[in-house]
């Protein structure tokens, strides 16, 4: 454990160095997330509204409805919408910092007209991606416990397996099965050793997190008595800020790592600013 944790640390370390050397990369998840709120506002209100006139036992399906064609077409959306946002500035990411590792000094503005440049891609590519969620979402609220562990495996495959699929897509030019068979040979060339990356870079957010999830709690609980209620609102708005602001880093410093990944995992070569034995030694390219 010890280890492991080690290695997130210098993980996110290694790729902090990279985000200090263009500060600029951290404002595509900040667009990211005030995207999908707005986006997310102009779903949500409505459906408020109509619950708040439907009725909430009745507009919200119990445990063991299986869910309407309506609710999963508008889930559907939902996951277009959220993957097409996400993968839009998760571009701009991904071709800063291969700039940069080019020697460039890329611009926020020209992160962004790359990513305008791949909208066709990024679309297909969130068209197929809420496909496969929707379909294993139905698939699962329509089997048993043993199904429904069966479908997460099936579903985490998934997402392990196009991993590489958005820089792929951006860095090789090419479409979206050919990226998904490009991804899923980089993901077998790795050994599937992708994998221990991203969950140990999320064992180091994790731990960051514990405070926030402290405050957060307490403040839930002072806000039943009103002694504790200005104190609690000003704690739980101190635990949301602390949360964003962890995405935000988490997210782009996730987005620095699989670029320097994906380069790895083609070329066989580490990019300058990380230390070839940590790549090297936790994603062993097979011979």
């Amino acid at each position: 454990m010890a280890g492991t944790f080690a290695r997130s640390s210098q993980l996110v370390r290694e790729s902090w160095h990279v985000l200090k050397q263009d500060k600029e990369l951290v404002w595509f998840p900040i667009l990211s997330i005030i995207s999908v709120v707005v986006l997310i506002g102009v779903f949500v209100v409505p459906a408020v509204w109509g619950i708040s006139h439907a009725g909430l036992a009745e507009a919200v399906p119990s445990d063991n409805e299986q869910g309407t064609p309506l609710d999963y077409a508008l889930l559907f959306i939902f996951y277009l919408v959220t993957t097409f946002v996400g993968t839009f500035f998760m571009t701009g990411v991904i071709s800063n910092v291969t700039r940069r590792y080019k020697g460039e000094n890329p611009t926020l503005g020209e992160g962004l007209r790359v990513a305008k440049q791949h909208l066709k891609p990024i679309f297909w590519w969130s068209l197929v991606s809420a496909t496969v969620g929707v379909v294993l979402k139905i698939i699962q609220n329509r089997t048993g416990l043993i199904g429904r562990l069966i479908i997460s495996f099936v579903g985490f495959a998934w997402g392990v397996i196009t991993v590489f699929v958005v820089p792929v897509m951006i860095l090789e030019k090419v479409g979206v099965n050919s990226a998904i068979r490009r991804s899923r040979e980089l993901f077998a060339k790795t050994w599937g050793e992708n994998v221990v990356g991203g969950l140990t870079m999320g064992l180091f957010f994790t731990v960051l997190s514990v405070p926030g999830f402290i405050i957060f709690s307490l403040s839930i609980i002072g806000m039943f008595n009103p002694a504790t209620l200005v104190v609690s609102i000003a704690g739980l708005t101190v635990a949301i800020i602390y949360f964003a602001i962890l995405v935000i880093i988490h997210s782009t410093l996730e987005s620095i790592f699989f670029t320097v990944l994906y380069h790895y995992a083609a070329t066989g070569t580490v990019p300058s600013g990380f230390s070839p034995e940590l790549v090297q030694g936790a994603y062993k390219v097979k011979k």
